[in-house]
């Protein structure tokens, strides 16, 4: 299992207690949001959320990102594209925005060397088109990324940081995602995710240090279809035994049927999956032991076949 520790530990745990990003805020996703919000703001907040319900606030994200898009393919060298997609911005300058013509430029991009605090504020283009769920985007965006694990590229999340893994499984950040978008993208992002190279067994540690398979559990907020998020984690090498901070593992090697239910579900899941992926000539590598629990599904669909007969 690789863990990897960041420098801002103690920064983080002294800090993230009373820091609400403004996702946390508007979605109610930090216990903590008292903090900052009277009972007044609070029916302010839920009268937002039922607007933003009717009208998508943030469907002017994907007209900044066609002009990320144009930038890009206008750029010539690699450095310069790979500049431009791992670029910082800052969430709250993106989320007082309501339009491109409402942005405000000159505050958008973070200086080379930004506090740690303005670092948990951030994100940056290839995390909007995985946000977004542009397969398209986000395929480009990747070819110019050298190292799709390395830590500069990571965003915080709930209550803990994020690789671009965690992001494709719990795609809430750095808002709420646009209605509309299938969960089949985020899938397909997670398979060149894998092509690339990326350790879905990274888990950062914040406040909180949970795998990319707890897809947004820990927050109580889970967006639908996680668990075939999971079961495509899984087939791209994701541990199900990992034990996190405030999720529990999928798989337990000595645990009964009934605490092990879960990943019997995913597995399912799994199956069907594999099956696309094939077709598709997707190479999968999953663990020793999600192996085991797929020919494990494999073998029971097979008995229930063998069993049926034609009257």
């Amino acid at each position: 299992m690789k863990i990897i520790l960041n420098g801002l530990g103690t920064f983080l745990l002294s800090t993230t207690c009373l820091h609400a990003s403004h996702h946390d805020q508007e979605k109610g996703l930090d216990d903590h949001k008292t903090v900052f919000f009277s009972t007044p703001s609070t029916v302010t907040v839920e009268a937002t959320i039922t607007e933003e319900k009717a009208q998508p606030r943030f469907a002017w994200i994907l007209d900044y990102l066609k002009e990320v898009k144009e930038e890009f393919h206008a750029l010539k060298d690699k450095a310069s594209k790979q500049a431009l997609v791992i670029r910082r911005l800052d969430e709250e300058t993106l989320w007082e925005a309501t339009s491109l013509q409402t942005l405000n430029r000159s505050a958008l991009y973070l200086s080379e060397t930004p506090t740690p605090l303005e670092l948990m504020n951030s994100t940056h283009a290839l995390a909007l088109a995985i946000w977004a769920g542009d397969v398209s985007l986000v395929r480009a965006f990747l070819s110019v990324i050298d190292d799709v694990n390395a830590e500069i590229l990571r965003i915080w999340g709930y209550r803990q940081w994020y690789t671009m893994g965690h992001l494709a499984a719990d795609p809430q950040f750095f808002a709420p995602p646009l209605p509309g978008v299938k969960n089949e993208a985020w899938l397909e992002i997670m398979d060149l995710l894998a092509a690339k190279g990326a350790n879905f067994q990274i888990v950062y540690n914040g406040l909180y240090a949970n795998p990319a398979l707890a897809a947004g559990a820990p927050s109580g907020r889970e967006l639908p279809e996680g668990d075939a998020r999971r079961a495509r984690l899984l087939l791209h090498g994701a541990d199900p035994t990992f034990v996190g901070s405030s999720f529990p593992p999928l798989y337990r090697k000595n645990g009964s049927e009934e605490r092990n239910w879960r990943m019997k579900k995913v597995s399912e899941l799994a199956v069907e999956q594999l099956k696309h992926l094939r077709k598709k000539g997707i190479t999968v590598t999953p663990t020793t032991e999600t192996k085991e629990q797929i020919n494990k599904e494999i073998d029971h669909q097979i008995s229930v076949l063998a069993s049926i007969k034609l009257f």
